[in-house]
């Protein structure tokens, strides 16, 4: 496991579990946490659909800007640094 990977990896998961908010690793990430695959480009985590905003407004305060984006299949944010937008 890549271990800046590893380490956002359990941070996030353990501020969700603080946060009480259900969640779950889905597509890659949840391969590589099987061993199934190699260490995804991004850690794509599924939460609880009424839990979405405030996990947004979380995410901002404590770690960088991601910016929602909901359409009429799902709603997923994107982490924005200084050069360009990643998405999973």
């Amino acid at each position: 496991m890549s271990s800046s990977k590893e380490n956002v990896l359990l941070q996030l998961s353990s501020d969700l579990n603080n946060y009480n908010i259900p969640y779950f690793y889905i597509n890659e990430t949840a391969l590589w946490l099987q061993g199934a695959v190699e260490a995804p480009h991004c850690i794509a985590v599924s939460v609880q659909w009424d839990a979405f905003e405030s996990v947004i407004h979380e995410f901002n305060q404590t770690y960088d800007t991601v910016v929602p984006i909901h359409t009429s299949e799902m709603s997923h944010a994107i982490l924005s640094d200084r050069k360009h937008i990643r998405s999973c």
